[in-house]
């Protein structure tokens, strides 16, 4: 019940955000949320003996957000960047996960926002059936797994 409360308040906001919001107010949201969304990977990373170099990270990860369109292989700058810094740690057995930890984080943090704004940039309202597909995909596999 909790879940479709908080649906119902946030769906309309998030409508209104991806169709009739300036671009900057749009950018700058998405930004916000990639950037919360590694922060919770960087933790759960961390927990799990795999920490991120978190600020050169986000800061890596804004850049891939909120930078004009770009060459796709620009995108590769913050990985070799990640393999840069995990290479500082005395411990050189853990330099490759950590890199890959990096790399991954950004990735799956950052790139699919980038999508999003590419998206709204072709046509808002299929951004927003993206992320209905998004959703209901979610709430479904919530309600199947708790479930069963």
């Amino acid at each position: 019940m909790k879940r479709l409360v908080t649906a119902l308040v946030l769906v309309p906001i998030v409508v209104y955000v991806a169709v009739w919001a300036h671009p900057l107010v749009f950018i700058g949201v998405t930004t916000l949320i990639a950037a919360l969304c590694f922060h919770e990977y960087a933790r759960l990373s961390a927990a799990h003996d795999f920490p991120v170099a978190f600020w050169p990270g986000l800061a890596a990860g804004i850049a891939v957000v909120t930078l004009p369109a770009v060459d796709p292989a620009l995108l590769l700058i913050p990985v070799f960047l990640g393999f840069g810094l995990a290479l500082r740690t005395r411990d050189m057995a853990r330099v490759l996960p950590q890199a890959a930890s990096l790399a991954l984080g950004l990735l799956y943090c950052f790139v699919p926002w980038r999508c999003a704004v590419a998206l709204r940039g072709i046509a808002p309202f299929w951004l927003i059936f993206a992320l209905a597909i998004n959703w209901i995909g979610d709430g479904a596999a919530f309600y199947f797994g708790s479930r069963f």
